[in-house]
């Protein structure tokens, strides 16, 4: 049985650096470290480049595409029905996502679901206002901004990997 326990306070690894929060696992006879958490972003929803750790956002206001099909690491939106003040973070705790022909879904069960590796979910960056995603990169977007025939104009985002993980690629 695995048990998990959590330390808090100043850590340092092997070369003496500074580990702000880490996870680690015992299985009864051997103690094994999860990675350190990635670090606490918040920032405006904006055009251009957003920077977080690991990987960058471009956003752009377009035109009509010749089609809104894309991936889960890149999605066209309906500008007029984004809400003021959207931030692109972590996930936080009571998080929820209206994924497209779903009703409101927790956004923990929906990472789940979507087998989301647990030491990736915190680093996924999301599009949200309040509580409310409206994108969760790599895994759904909401349905209250999605592209209908009757938009006008569009809001495109693209995620793109720093460095691309081994299984996956943008």
């Amino acid at each position: 049985k695995v048990k998990e326990v959590r330390i808090k306070g100043t850590v340092k690894d092997e070369k003496g650096h500074l580990l702000p929060g880490v996870t680690v696992f015992f299985d009864g006879a051997l103690w094994r470290r999860q990675a350190p958490c990635t670090p606490y972003f918040e920032l405006p929803l904006e055009q251009g480049e957003i920077r977080v750790p690991g990987a960058a956002l471009r956003v752009r206001v377009c035109a009509a595409p010749a089609s809104v099909q894309t991936g889960v690491w890149e999605q066209y939106f309906d500008l007029d029905k984004l809400p003021a003040g959207c931030m692109v973070r972590q996930r936080r705790p009571g998080d929820v996502i209206r994924p497209l022909g779903c009703g409101e879904k927790k956004l923990k069960e929906l990472l789940i679901e979507k087998k989301i590796p647990r030491d990736r979910r915190d680093a996924l960056p999301m599009v949200a206002h309040g509580s409310e995603i409206l994108w969760a990169c790599g895994a759904a977007a909401s349905e209250k901004i999605a592209v209908t025939a009757d938009t006008k104009r569009f809001l495109h985002i693209k995620y793109r990997f720093e460095e691309a993980p081994k299984d996956e690629s943008p």
